[in-house]
């Protein structure tokens, strides 16, 4: 389905998007993998994916968006950085997505995984 595609995974480095990359790489799927440090970078290159290291918040990342065709957002806020990850992260990368024509956006939360009573609802 996504063969011949350019996939931006966000949180790539992580253990969720680290098995998505490796995933979808498998499928001769074409992966950009979203990081925060150049440090990151050396991983993903040995698996074939090209990296783009940049924080989900900066603005310009609407124009990293105008090659990609699906977006998998697999990063999560973590040491109190919730809000501006999983709030202001995720608006932004929408609204780069909205701008550039991108029609796919998988989001990956645990939201709601600690309330069992919760599954099934919309949030």
């Amino acid at each position: 389905m996504l063969k011949n595609r350019n996939v931006l995974v966000v949180g790539a480095n992580g253990k969720t998007g680290s098995l998505i990359v490796e995933t979808l790489i498998d499928h001769d799927v074409q992966v950009v993998g979203l990081i925060r440090s150049e440090h990151q970078e050396s991983k993903l290159k040995a698996i074939g994916a090209k990296a783009l290291v940049k924080d989900i918040n900066d603005s310009s990342i609407q124009n990293d968006l105008k090659t990609i065709d699906a977006l998998i957002f697999a990063a999560a806020g973590g040491s109190g950085s919730h809000q501006e990850v999983d709030h202001q992260g995720v608006k932004n990368l929408i609204q780069g997505c909205q701008a550039n024509n991108v029609k796919r956006f998988v989001l990956i939360s645990a939201l709601g995984a600690h309330d069992p009573n919760s599954w099934g609802r919309c949030l």
